[in-house]
């Protein structure tokens, strides 16, 4: 990523600011907004708000593939009005957030694994999502207990933390994921 760029974003953690990342350059009318509640040289994890200006989890994604961030527009501001007027906030689930942290990929997964919350993971942008509980994660290799599509358990999948692309985590979709799970 381009260090201006980095700079940038460093700055609107500060200030706390609803964001908009672009990472789909096959799809610009998909993008992810929410407030950075970390960044580092190599990932972003915001506090992903919905559409509708409600709490939608956390994100993580590669700052590689970010192409274009949208700040203080009018989107942005009107996300920051539903947000507040709905009285929305994002848990504090990184309790061992460490300062210039550089795998934030492995921090999100490690506070998934902490609170029990589902998450989806891309190890590809080709391949099928892998969604699930973190079962076991160490310094490479990451498990995760899959979740079948009907909320069943669906096996265990094993895996490099470095093929990981993107993580979501407690999102709207991983909900329902756990309701179903929590149901079976």
């Amino acid at each position: 990523m381009d260090n201006d760029l980095f700079q940038k974003l460093k700055a609107l953690e500060k200030r706390n600011e609803i964001v908009s990342i672009f990472t789909d350059r096959n799809n610009a009318d998909t993008w992810l907004s929410g407030f950075i509640e970390s960044i580092s040289k190599e990932h972003i994890i915001l506090k992903h708000v919905s559409p509708e200006g409600k709490y939608d989890g956390f994100v993580a994604r590669r700052l590689d593939d970010i192409f274009r961030l949208d700040f203080d527009g009018i989107y942005e501001h009107r996300l920051l009005k539903l947000y507040n007027t709905q009285k929305q906030f994002h848990e504090d689930i990184f309790t061992n957030k460490e300062p210039n942290c550089g795998n934030l990929f492995k921090l999100i997964l490690q506070a998934a694994r902490t609170w029990g919350l589902v998450v989806t993971i891309s190890i590809d942008e080709n391949q099928e999502n892998i969604i699930g509980f973190v079962k076991e994660l160490n310094s490479n290799i990451i498990a995760i207990s899959k979740i079948s599509y009907e909320g069943s358990n669906d096996g265990e999948c094993s895996f490099y933390l470095s093929d990981i692309v993107s993580i979501n985590c407690d999102t709207s979709d991983e909900i329902v994921y756990k309701l179903l799970y929590t149901y079976n």
